[in-house]
């Protein structure tokens, strides 16, 4: 038996061990030894990931207790089947702790590796709707090397910094109130919707000199800001019309791109939502804003009747050549646990920062929404197939241009964790000949 499994034992072999301390410790055993190792052994055996089976192996099993699954793990023969055991009791104490949802959520619970992680749960409605309408659900055989192989409900994650970074979860009614999730609830009964609209709102580009010393380049100190000077109404038009579209469409959340509202029209924005049916959520990039001497770049989640229940603030800057974004950045990645799933506001780069992608990877996030300002989207499809695999995500990407005349057709678009009718991954692109990405799940 090797060290890291015996030292498992010891965590185990505590008084009074229940089901979430077991999960947390079995989560972080495999993140310690690395699953790759573990699953290696297991093809070895011709034994699959997806095909072991659960211990207890029913949750109405009266005869389970952590003593039980302890006992388990003491009667393997060899370090293969040892890991074998921890992947069953894992899979088991999954099913377990729904029965327990309320009572360990909040808890702070020490890891195998010292750490500390909270259980959260997945939710992942939207994959179960493809798996309830018989259709295969993208991404569930592509899992190994991830532990959503082995847990659909439940994941350990991160209660301490990580790397400067915090990954904090806001449940219902910490973020919004009831009423939010019950329209989310009613929208989804049928069809659930979203709608992605590239605004194309002119933008103006500020530069000011880093300071640099004697034999650097030039660097410059990038911010930008919406020409409302130039067109003022024919921007507002245009929010306007992304509302009616989607009202009109039913769609339960609006996704407008990275700096394509100005300070002075979020007002304008939440008026225009106000009475309105749908959408229930918009999320939308705002211009950067001033802090102290130096500036933002935001995101603002608007519900119904424009309340104001979030703020992202970027947690990278956009970087080329000699120029970056003069911004502070955000430390916090958040996750605002809903009926529908687990939605996780991003500002494009973030959706493929590496460091934030880890992040992401080791949180519940599963419904990704990111305004974006770029001239392409390949690295944030790349990432959205990756998040797809590890978190069973949808991404939805609202992008434009710099320019205000490009349209560039492809770079909006929304990954979703199923197949169609044709057995084809489910993506969704904008074309030139619309106005709006509209994405259903049925």
């Amino acid at each position: 038996m090797r060290k890291a499994q015996k030292k498992l034992l010891a965590r185990l072999r505590r008084p009074r061990l229940d089901d979430a301390t077991a999960f947390v410790l079995l989560w972080t055993y495999f993140d310690s030894v690395g699953l790759s190792d573990v699953e290696s052994s297991f093809i070895g055996r011709s034994l699959f990931p997806q095909k072991i089976d659960p211990f207890p192996l029913r949750t109405d099993d009266a005869g389970y207790d952590p003593a039980a699954g302890l006992a388990e793990l003491e009667s393997a023969l060899d370090a293969s089947q040892f890991d074998q055991k921890v992947a069953a009791w894992l899979k088991g104490l999954d099913a377990l702790l729904v029965r327990q949802k309320g009572t360990f959520e909040h808890c702070a619970i020490l890891g195998f590796d010292r750490k500390r992680y909270r259980v959260r749960q997945r939710n992942q409605y939207i994959a179960s709707r493809f798996a309830q309408r018989e259709r295969e659900i993208e991404g569930s055989q592509k899992q190994s090397l991830s532990l959503t192989a082995y847990c659909r409900n439940f994941c350990a994650v991160p209660a301490e910094l990580i790397r400067g970074f915090r990954i904090r979860s806001l449940g219902p009614t910490q973020w919004g109130d009831r009423s939010v999730d019950d329209r989310l609830r009613v929208a989804a009964k049928e069809s659930l919707r979203f709608l992605c609209w590239p605004l194309r709102s002119k933008l103006i580009k500020h530069r000011d000199r880093a300071e640099t010393r004697p034999g650097d380049n030039d660097h410059w100190l990038v911010r930008l800001t919406v020409d409302t000077e130039g067109g003022a109404e024919a921007h507002r038009r245009e929010l306007a019309r992304a509302v009616e579209a989607a009202a009109r469409e039913r769609a339960a959340i609006l996704v407008l791109p990275e700096l394509s509202t100005a300070t002075k029209d979020v007002e304008f924005l939440r008026s225009i939502l106000t009475g309105r049916q749908y959408p229930i959520l918009t999320i939308a990039g705002i211009e950067h804003r001033r802090r102290g001497k130096s500036y933002v770049n935001e995101a603002v989640l608007l519900g119904p009747h424009g309340k104001l229940l979030h703020t992202h603030r970027k947690l990278t800057r956009y970087k080329v050549r000699n120029a970056i974004e003069r911004t502070l950045t955000g430390k916090t990645l958040t996750v605002l646990e809903s009926v529908i799933g687990n939605i996780c506001p991003l500002i494009c780069l973030d959706l493929f920062h590496p460091e934030i992608s880890a992040l992401v990877r080791s949180s519940h996030a599963n419904i990704l929404l990111t305004p974006s300002l770029s001239p392409t989207t390949t690295a944030h499809q790349n990432a959205a197939k990756n998040y797809l695999n590890t978190n069973l995500a949808t991404t939805l990407v609202s992008n434009r241009c710099f320019k205000s005349r490009e349209r560039k057709e492809k770079t909006t678009f929304a990954l979703l964790p199923g197949k169609d009718d044709a057995n084809n991954t489910i993506w969704r692109h904008f074309e030139l000949t619309a106005d709006y990405l509209l994405v259903v799940v049925e």
